[in-house]
């Protein structure tokens, strides 16, 4: 097998590693007491890979660069990102920091970056195998956390640790309508409800194609079950939201495209109406709500702003408004405590502001927000662009998946850690795909 098709499978083996890390987390705390295999070990290698793949891409020949737009873009906001990180030493940050949260951008995009050099026609075929065995790691993985989901609702309980450094509890618990909601074996509820919603969209575009099997109907309704136990409100938005485009790409394709383009900024946008909305009346409301109507998270996320808005929004340097702060939202990074007290501590832990676009402007600000936009629109477009010529459900049921990804990230932070990995390099392998399919 040519290398470049050895290394796909390499990258989407390694995230599925990646996202279900927390497996073997678990089962190190139960058996050793210890994690000797980290995380940080599966993000170096992929590093490392991604880096040996872009050298021995150099050695071949007859390379061929698809998507040459949306390449450049992921460039720009890659160096972009690099240099606003080294920006940050005129800040009293540690190096090591700064450090990491280079290290992070290269894994974020160091194979992105990579997957748009062609040297291949077989690759074709080899990413239409990783659609396929992706749709059923993801579909039968659903079936059985649901299952562990539906013992840990029954029982209340997570039945499991999950700790970091030092013993650092990284379990997100929470309970919702007076009940658990269950992680499955992330961090939080709302982690498995984007599991859930990933098998949900791409097996509700299975079932709208010709070809539907007994299979497509069990994995979309295990899916729908676990959007609906994880008791995650945002889930709910981002399953409905993914549906709504699902729908009406493949129902109202008279629709003009630049109308389907723009769903998900329209999402967005309402979105936020929304959570301005409901800042106002947590505040200023009755505040004592339970339930779906809960607004405590609520309240936590407008204390986080009031924290950024008076520590550093309201009394920077004008550049700062262009450059970012540095300032990530990862949870259990003890480090973020001690870089960032007046927003992070110990006594309310590391929930933070929970806002896509809020992170990437405390980041990277207002040039990194609008780097970030315009790449994902260059991305979404051409997905949008590659459906009347694809007949792929995969491919339609990921553009779903996708176009509510921006808008899911009003209420939670969903361009850190794993998922946000892989629905990137996913996003990639798709107009990679895309372009082998209809260019070559």
């Amino acid at each position: 097998m040519n290398f470049s098709l050895k290394i796909f499978h390499f990258y989407f083996y390694a995230l599925v590693i990646y996202l279900f890390f927390n497996v073997f987390v678990i089962v190190q705390g139960s058996f050793l007491g210890i994690n000797i295999f980290k995380i940080q070990m599966v993000e170096a290698f992929i590093i490392g890979a991604a880096a040996f793949h872009v050298f021995q891409l150099a050695l071949s020949k007859n390379i061929i660069l698809v998507q040459k737009r949306v390449f450049i873009t992921q460039s720009l906001f890659l160096a972009y990102s690099v240099l606003s990180s080294v920006l940050l030493i005129r800040f009293d940050y540690q190096v090591v920091y700064i450090g990491y949260i280079i290290y992070y951008m290269l894994l974020f995009f160091a194979i992105n970056l990579s997957l748009f050099f062609v040297d291949t026609r077989e690759l074709k075929s080899t990413i239409e195998s990783l659609f396929k065995t992706c749709y059923e790691v993801f579909g039968c993985s659903a079936i059985v956390l649901f299952f562990l989901a539906l013992l840990q609702f029954i029982l209340k309980s997570p039945l499991f640790e999950l700790k970091g450094e030092g013993g650092k509890e990284l379990l997100v618990k929470a309970e919702l309508l007076g009940t658990f909601r269950p992680p499955a074996i992330f961090r939080s509820s709302y982690e498995y409800g984007i599991l859930a919603t990933f098998v949900f969209s791409l097996s509700l575009s299975k079932l709208l194609s010709p070809n539907k099997t007994i299979r497509d109907y069990l994995f979309f309704a295990f899916a729908l079950l676990g959007v609906l136990i994880c008791q995650t409100r945002n889930i709910y938005f981002y399953s409905l939201m993914s549906a709504f485009i699902i729908i009406v790409i493949q129902y109202y394709q008279s629709i003009h495209k630049a109308i389907i383009k723009s769903l998900p900024f329209l999402f967005t946008i309402l979105l936020h109406l929304l959570l301005f909305y409901l800042s106002f009346d947590a505040i200023y409301g009755d505040s004592a709500s339970t339930g779906f109507a809960d607004k405590s998270s609520t309240i936590v996320r407008y204390t986080y702003f009031i924290r950024l808005f008076e520590g550093y929004i309201s009394t920077s340097h004008w550049y700062d408004y262009f450059l970012g702060w540095g300032l990530i939202q990862h949870a259990g990074d003890s480090s973020l405590i001690s870089i960032f007290p007046d927003v992070f501590n110990d006594d309310d832990g590391t929930l933070g502001f929970d806002n896509l676009i809020l992170s990437v402007f405390m980041y990277s600000g207002a040039v990194g927000v609008a780097l970030y936009l315009f790449l994902y629109y260059r991305i979404w477009s051409v997905i949008i662009n590659m459906l009347n010529k694809s007949e792929s459900s995969f491919i339609l049921g990921f553009a779903g998946f996708f176009g509510a990804y921006l808008a899911a990230g009003v209420f939670n932070l969903i361009n850190i850690g794993p998922w946000s990995v892989f629905t990137w390099f996913m996003a990639s392998m798709v107009i990679v795909y895309g372009s082998l399919k209809n260019e070559l």
